[in-house]
């Protein structure tokens, strides 16, 4: 299944990113993507992740899940996680400033496994499942505005 997904929707993702991305350019602001060298990010979401590498936030990441390994961009030898029962002492231990996330794994488990870094203070960005062009466009956004 993986092998059918990729090829089919990571041409389009990047096309919707692009667009995502180009629409909020404008004369006073060149950059869309605002420079954040400090911000430490996690993506637990293989959306997530996509989008993130996409917006060229990729030397933000401090982790990902186990299915984002895949993306030339992404620097070598970072930790992954299972996305459905995170490792909290690993993710805590690298001190995230975001938390991005699927909403699959909340659905999944019944429970949410991420309110203890919500507790402590890191900030955790459900991403819901997309089933549409549009929910991927609104995806894109979301992680643009964070």
């Amino acid at each position: 299944m993986m092998h059918v997904f990729k090829p089919v929707f990571r041409p389009l993702v990047w096309v919707l990113v692009s667009l995502a991305v180009f629409s909020g350019c404008t004369a006073k602001n060149k950059s869309p993507v605002p420079e954040s060298p400090g911000i430490r990010l996690l993506s637990l979401s293989p959306a997530a992740t996509t989008i993130l590498t996409s917006l060229s936030l990729h030397d933000q990441l401090v982790g990902i899940d186990r299915w984002s390994g895949f993306s030339a961009q992404l620097p070598e030898g970072l930790p992954s996680f299972d996305m459905i029962n995170p490792d909290a002492e690993r993710i805590m231990a690298l001190e995230p400033d975001i938390l991005f996330v699927s909403s699959m794994t909340r659905d999944a488990t019944g429970t949410d496994p991420f309110a203890p870094f919500s507790t402590s203070g890191v900030t955790v960005i459900y991403i819901p499942v997309s089933s549409t062009l549009e929910d991927i466009m609104n995806d894109v956004r979301l992680i643009a505005r964070v």
